[in-house]
């Protein structure tokens, strides 16, 4: 049995806003070896699962994509643990990514600020590197995704039970089943705690977490989203860019789009969210217009361009986590104009942490 957080536009789908990256720039040998069989899973997603949804496939798009250089990087142990797991790499100088990919600015400015910053128009402090993984990629419909697993569930007799409360779980030696709202009770010799964020409230359900060394708690996550450089999306190169220099990582999307999403700098503010953990809620769909914590309406420049004027699209999930972001998206090679009193310069956006 697992016990989890349902919502959104279908059964059982993740949040509107995970960027659905894979990538295998891990420390531990667990999260590069991970990494790279789910790769070969999602490269035959339907092999993987056994048979075809009805309400469609995702798919993995393959795009390759550079991590950028930070000082907290540990690139040799990466590395090492790439070639024990035999995922294919190439170091690139920034020549190589000027190069390779044009559209970026190597301009190194870790260690990043926010806009309010006096510091932030500074210019860069010397080139960056990066190491290029062409594998890499994401999957083009994280919900999607999450509907497909449901299915091939139910075909090996899984049941599901949609926006049912969990309050409380059974237990004497160890777990034998959960109660619901409705007074049900259901056992089963293993209850699997799947609440992702929430699955500290779950714990508390069940008398545990007090010893644990890990802990979980709900954050707001903000993900913009922007139209993508000319030339890149739809009907043009996919691209994913991590980029801890700045704290943010970007990838395209099938529909022409550019989501920019941000590593939790030390100068971004953690934000719990609101919602309570104990009762499960719909999520949030996606919102057409930046929300109240979205960037300043200026143009500052950055490591992607998009259009001038351009406002993002914010979606944000009260289950993975949010900041306050306080900077442009992503890093470009154009300048823009800066607010009124400051320079027109080069921004470092984030920090690293």
């Amino acid at each position: 049995m697992s016990v989890s957080w349902s919502g959104g536009r279908r059964p059982g789908a993740v949040p509107p806003a995970s960027s659905a990256v894979i990538r295998f720039n891990y420390p531990t040998w667990t999260g590069v070896a991970g990494a790279w069989e789910s790769r070969h899973a999602w490269a035959d997603w339907s092999g993987h699962l056994g048979g075809h949804d009805e309400a469609g496939q995702a798919r993995f798009s393959r795009t390759g994509g550079p991590l950028l250089d930070s000082p907290g990087q540990d690139r040799a142990t990466v590395q090492e643990l790439c070639d024990r797991a035999g995922v294919p790499y190439e170091d690139w100088d920034a020549a190589t990514i000027r190069e390779r990919l044009p559209v970026l600015d190597t301009g190194r400015h870790c260690p990043p600020k926010a806009i309010t910053d006096e510091a932030f128009f500074d210019e860069p402090t010397g080139d960056l590197s990066g190491c290029w993984t062409p594998d890499c990629g994401f999957v083009d419909d994280p919900q999607l995704a999450a509907h497909n697993l449901m299915a091939a569930a139910v075909r090996h007799g899984a049941a599901f039970r949609f926006r049912t409360t969990v309050t409380g779980i059974t237990a004497h030696d160890r777990v034998t089943g959960v109660g619901l709202a409705d007074g049900t009770r259901l056992s089963a010799p293993v209850v699997v705690n799947a609440a992702g964020p929430h699955s500290g409230a779950v714990n508390q359900l069940a008398g545990v977490g007090d010893d644990f060394a890990v802990t979980t708690r709900p954050l707001r996550q903000e993900v913009h989203e922007v139209r993508a450089p000319d030339g890149y999306g739809r009907g043009g190169r996919r691209l994913l860019v991590a980029d801890p220099d700045l704290g943010t990582y970007v990838r395209t999307t099938p529909s022409g789009g550019l989501v920019v999403g941000g590593t939790e700098p030390r100068c971004d503010r953690r934000t719990g969210s609101t919602i309570p953990t104990t009762v499960p809620r719909s999520r949030p769909e996606r919102s057409t217009t930046p929300s109240s914590t979205a960037p300043p309406a200026v143009s500052p420049p950055s490591r992607c361009p998009t259009p001038h004027g351009e406002s993002p699209v914010c979606t944000t999930s009260p289950t993975t986590g949010s900041r306050s972001t306080t900077r442009p998206p992503c890093r470009a090679t154009t300048s823009r104009s800066a607010p009124a009193g400051t320079s027109s310069r080069t921004p470092p956006w984030s920090d690293c942490s």
